[in-house]
């Protein structure tokens, strides 16, 4: 189940790379042996096991490659941190329910800013930090429906054992959820992920909010 993070005392929040590739044995004439590999070591995810390697006809890709693989997908799954309150209905048009959430602000004293949770009934819950007679930041979203991502490398329904192969091993788990973090960002805005039989249910995409 995907959890709600708590900032200032209302919401808030706050990914590691491995893929073993499998190989032949090849028999001393040159001709492959048909023994047999041993099964990989599973790595839990939630309520599903994925191997630590990808299966054979998946990709096998360096450290590097999945760190960049990754970090790409990261940044560019879901709008920028910019994204304001406008910006979301001109992409997904008025939401079925709005809550605001008022919240004292860090560091002007008496101002109190707000918290706008927009919710949409196709899958997806956005919320929005909102600045007395100042800026929009997008907080964080919450996706649980398929075709509402910016990059569709992965979505709701993938395999997750695809991602796994892709960008290596999770980085990290709270309250059972694995996640990924951008290794070359300079904040922390990691991402999490409901799994349920091996298939992403629910994507959680974290922004850094100070």
């Amino acid at each position: 189940m995907m959890k709600t993070l708590v900032l200032n005392g209302v919401l808030a929040c706050g990914l590691a790379m491995l893929v073993l590739a499998s190989s032949a044995c090849v028999a001393e004439n040159g001709e492959e042996s048909p023994q047999a590999d041993e099964a990989p070591a599973p790595v839990e995810s939630g309520s599903a096991t994925v191997p630590e390697r990808p299966d054979q006809d998946r990709p096998i890709r360096s450290p590097e490659q999945q760190a960049t693989l990754r970090d790409d997908w990261l940044t560019t799954a879901f709008f920028p941190p910019t994204t304001g309150i406008d910006d979301v209905e001109a992409a997904f048009g008025p939401p079925q329910a709005r809550t605001t959430t008022p919240l004292p602000n860090d560091y002007v004293a008496g101002q109190i800013d707000t918290v706008v949770v927009m919710e949409y009934d196709h899958g997806v819950s956005v919320s929005i930090y909102k600045v007395t007679g100042g800026r929009e930041f997008l907080f964080q979203a919450e996706v649980t429906g398929p075709g509402l991502l910016r990059n569709d490398l992965f979505d709701v329904g993938s395999s997750w054992a695809d991602v796994v192969a892709a960008f290596g091993v999770p980085q990290g788990r709270t309250d059972g959820d694995p996640y990924y973090q951008c290794g070359r960002c300079d904040v922390e805005e990691p991402v999490f992920f409901s799994i349920v039989d091996d298939l992403i249910a629910g994507i959680l995409i974290t922004y850094y909010l100070d």
